[in-house]
């Protein structure tokens, strides 16, 4: 079998390259992307049924020449990881152009399967409420920042390609990921770094945000599962049950680190509050039997031992 894994030199596309050839030797597993992160993807050198292709997905005659070439069973598109904030508009163009690309490539080829990774984010945040809001498979998605209209976009376009061509598509919507390797100026390791140094932390937005917290290694498993188990047409939730705000998640890292709470410096509340949507993860637990196996502590605990051997 013939995977192609578009995006798989980002963060989460990385693990789930190495987790796929790991577990399915038989399969030629084909990494798809503008760049290949030598780093994350040292321990895939000597693997033979590893392949990277650098390949520019918003070059449509390209993509069609490579799907009819390559003829692959699935592709799994983590293109929409691959972004620079600096650069929006360039990076909405091409992220949306790769998907329908790839999806109108799909309509011909005969693959087995086309699975789009999204993120909670399609959903929005909502004002401060006691509770977050709970979001099943079924719910609307909103537009909150800069980065849910190409989500949406392309979410709706997978989903058309399906209802309308018959593309077998299936869509997931994960929880915040973390893990070794994810970008060391983003958290948990600006965190780690700050109490290492015993320097003041501030949490975004006054520490009321609130995160579902999903290791990468069970977000792979999922993936699996709903490739190879999944119904076609179908949205599936990959959340995390540890739904913690960002202040209980800098103590969690102080805790493991043995320093004081005094650290953390949050300012006085403005009342304006950002609680991010929390999916329910039910459908994929009742219909593919998946539930994390990491819970927040543990999985922060291996992040940051892979950190402190690696700093450097």
């Amino acid at each position: 079998m013939k995977v192609i894994i578009a995006g798989g030199s980002g963060f989460m596309g990385s693990h789930f390259v190495q987790y796929m050839a790991g577990k399915y030797p038989e399969n030629q597993i084909i990494n798809l992307d503008i760049y290949e992160d030598k780093q994350k993807l040292r321990s895939m050198e000597d693997m033979a049924n590893y392949q990277f292709m650098k390949w520019n997905l918003t070059n449509r005659e390209a993509v069609f020449h490579l799907l009819d070439t390559v003829k692959p069973d699935i592709i799994i598109n983590f293109s929409q990881e691959q972004r620079d904030p600096c650069d929006m508009d360039s990076y909405a163009e091409k992220s949306e152009t790769a998907a329908i690309n790839l999806l109108d490539a799909c309509r011909t080829c005969g693959i087995r399967r086309y699975h789009h990774v999204l993120s909670e984010k399609i959903y929005g945040t909502r004002p401060p409420y006691h509770t977050p809001h709970i979001f099943t498979e079924e719910s609307s998605i909103a537009v909150s920042d800069a980065f849910s209209p190409v989500m949406t976009d392309a979410d709706m376009t997978a989903r058309m390609c399906h209802r309308f061509d018959g593309v077998p598509v299936t869509i997931s919507r994960c929880s915040k990921n973390y893990g070794p390797y994810c970008n060391q100026n983003e958290f948990p390791f600006t965190v780690v770094r700050k109490a290492l140094a015993e320097e003041t932390i501030i949490p975004e937005i006054d520490g009321e945000t609130i995160n579902g917290w999903l290791y990468v290694a069970d977000h792979c498993r999922a993936l699996d599962l709903i490739i190879n188990e999944g119904k076609d047409g179908e949205i599936y939730h990959i959340v995390s049950e540890s739904v913690l705000t960002q202040t209980e998640a800098v103590k969690t890292i102080l805790r493991i680190l043995n320093k004081p709470e005094y650290l953390i410096y949050c300012s006085k509340d403005n009342g304006n509050h950002s609680r991010q949507s929390v999916p329910d993860t039910s459908k994929i637990t009742q219909e593919l039997g998946w539930v994390p196996s990491y819970d927040f502590e543990t999985g922060l605990r291996k992040t940051i031992l892979w950190y402190m051997t690696h700093q450097n």
